[in-house]
């Protein structure tokens, strides 16, 4: 990720993220448990608009951050780390990639309520 979002910024294919299987990795003292995810269409259409609004807004950042919680699915990864959110986003290949990150807000906070009750409560099999 961090030479190609180095030399050239790859635009995300937007139609393929946040895509069909998505998932959720919630840490709990450094051991994480993955969780179904289930969104309805409009809640899909929303995710994308706010990921689009964290590549316009967020800052371009090399920077590793310790999770709490990330939602993953095709070609992308969000991370709600606390004090920021991080969004990797990588072309379908995985060979290029950025990570953008901003400061932890109100629309993150309402996000993340949605991911919660969005989430199963029971672990994913491994």
């Amino acid at each position: 990720l961090a030479s190609s979002c180095s030399t050239s910024i790859p635009e995300p294919d937007w139609s393929l993220v946040p895509g069909g299987s998505n998932y959720v990795l919630e840490y709990n003292k450094g051991i994480p448990r993955q969780k179904k995810l289930s969104l309805r269409e409009s809640e899909l259409e929303d995710l994308r608009s706010y990921m689009q609004e964290i590549v316009d807004e967020g800052n371009i950042n090399l920077v590793s951050y310790v999770p709490s919680l990330v939602l993953s699915g095709e070609c992308y990864s969000l991370n709600f780390s606390g004090k920021y959110v991080v969004l990797n986003i990588w072309k379908n290949d995985g060979n290029e990639g950025c990570q953008y990150v901003r400061e932890y807000g109100e629309k993150d906070a309402e996000l993340l309520k949605l991911i919660r009750r969005r989430t199963s409560t029971r672990s994913l099999k491994r």
